[in-house]
């Protein structure tokens, strides 16, 4: 499985230029990356950054703007997906175990609710381990 193309393209877009200084953030963008098996410190991606990037404007109303494989991004760390149009988030966000940072601001919140949102990043995966939990039983 892979991501999302729009995802992938603007996580590269808004990435590219960090990697010139390292630490951790994906530059020439290829699966093992991703998915945990990259160049990268910590075997994986660590930070994505993809704010203001339009994200959740997709023609098609089915399409997810973050798709729930984000959940195999192990080793990351940082998830900036401020200032777009995305509205939910895939349940498999509850994996990031890793996850010290969350910016969600700028984005009309339905699932979590926006009253989660406004909680912080622990009460949002918090949120979305109850929902895995919810959906396996």
């Amino acid at each position: 499985t892979s991501l999302d193309a729009a995802f992938l393209a603007a996580a590269a877009s808004a990435c590219a230029s960090r990697s010139r200084s390292g630490g951790g953030t994906a530059g020439g963008l290829g699966a093992g990356d991703f998915w945990g098996g990259g160049r990268g410190h910590g075997g994986g991606l660590r930070r994505l950054h993809v704010r203001g990037n339009r994200l959740g404007l997709a023609e098609d109303s089915l399409r997810q703007p973050v798709p729930p494989e984000i959940g195999l991004l192990v080793s990351l760390e940082l998830l900036d997906l401020a200032e777009n149009r995305v509205s939910t988030l895939p349940a498999s966000l509850g994996h990031l175990t890793c996850l010290r940072r969350l910016n969600l601001e700028g984005n009309p919140w339905r699932f979590p609710p926006q009253v989660i949102v406004d909680k912080g990043r622990q009460a949002v995966i918090s949120y979305l381990q109850d929902e895995l939990e919810h959906t396996r039983k």
